[in-house]
């Protein structure tokens, strides 16, 4: 509880006369009912549940909707995000039965709710995140940029246009005309792709792993839109909107600067759940998943003011030591 650590809830109200007793906590109320008060935790009212009116996606997000959308709010007005922001997927642990439990095998929670989350590179400052309910929650987009996957990326991204902004995405999301239709609403668009997806030239799909020379790139550009293959120990394909295909030594391995740049770029998301995962409170279980989702969140928030003042700090110490310098 705050600043306050101890192993176990009871602790808080250990009444015992010592240098480890918090008599504030039994002051303000008794342990059963603050016990009572969090199992009776809700965030909407009950009365309003009517699944005939709603998608599945919002009634099965019903109890936690207000909360999201306040902390969806509240994040994008608080905090001017950088040049650079991720666009992940990750999870909230949660290993009892739930119909939109997902499996991602590389996160450190492999098993629980999974949220799309739109983070600062740098700082893995959250700015706006959906939970995964199974299926869209609103209607697709029409023309080439039509599907689930280029809808949420949109909706994730709404408010950030013609503000410079580069998004790192993995191939799960990229594809050729969502980068062209990102890069019209003022955005970059670098990341790795899936060769299947389409408008990529057949040439450069054809292209297998015994094609090419180690370290050989093989791209090509149309319009805004480049499109690469590089090989490494595998063959990797990425798409950028500025790169081109210009390469750059790293130690003794000549790479692509999309590569360099993919990876110091990519990883605002999980750098975010390592950060999360120093707090103690994550390690916790509930037996209800709206609470459990409501702990992660919380966390978050906590997380984010962290990375709001070292934005406010950060400025104040470069004057502080200009102005040391001048003396």
């Amino acid at each position: 509880m705050g600043m306050v650590v101890k192993s176990r809830i009871e602790e808080y109200w250990n009444l015992s006369r010592d240098i480890f007793s918090t008599p504030g906590f039994h002051s303000e109320m008794s342990l059963d009912r603050f016990l009572l008060l969090s199992k009776c935790l809700h965030f909407n009212n009950n009365n309003n549940y009517d699944p005939a009116v709603m998608t599945r996606s919002e009634a099965k997000l019903f109890k936690v909707k207000p909360i999201i959308d306040h902390l969806n709010r509240k994040f994008s007005e608080l905090y001017t995000l950088s040049q650079n922001v991720a666009l992940d997927e990750s999870l909230t642990m949660w290993k009892g039965w739930l119909d939109i439990n997902q499996f991602i095998r590389n996160k450190a929670a492999t098993v629980g709710i999974k949220t799309y989350e739109v983070c600062e590179s740098h700082t893995g400052y959250l700015w706006r995140f959906e939970v995964h309910a199974g299926h869209d929650t609103s209607d697709p987009q029409e023309g080439p940029v039509s599907g689930t996957i280029p809808a949420l990326v949109l909706r994730l991204l709404s408010g950030l246009e013609h503000k410079g902004h580069t998004v790192w995405m993995d191939n799960f999301y990229n594809s050729p005309a969502l980068a062209r239709e990102l890069k019209s609403l003022g955005f970059d668009c670098v990341g790795t792709l899936r060769t299947n997806r389409q408008f990529v030239p057949t040439e450069v799909a054809r292209i297998a792993k015994s094609d090419m020379a180690v370290g050989q790139v093989v791209g090509c550009t149309s319009g805004d839109v480049d499109i690469m293959v590089w090989r490494d120990k595998n063959r990797v394909a990425f798409i950028s909107t500025y790169h081109g295909i210009a390469s750059s030594r790293c130690g003794d391995i000549t790479k692509p600067t999309v590569v360099q740049d993919y990876n110091i770029c990519m990883g605002g998301v999980d750098k975010k759940d390592q950060q999360l995962a120093m707090y103690p409170i994550e390690r916790r279980r509930t037996r209800v998943c709206s609470h459990s989702l409501l702990v992660d969140v919380h966390e978050i928030r906590v997380e984010s003011a962290t990375a709001e003042l070292a934005a406010l700090c950060l400025p104040l110490h470069q004057r502080m030591r200009a102005t040391h310098a001048g003396l």
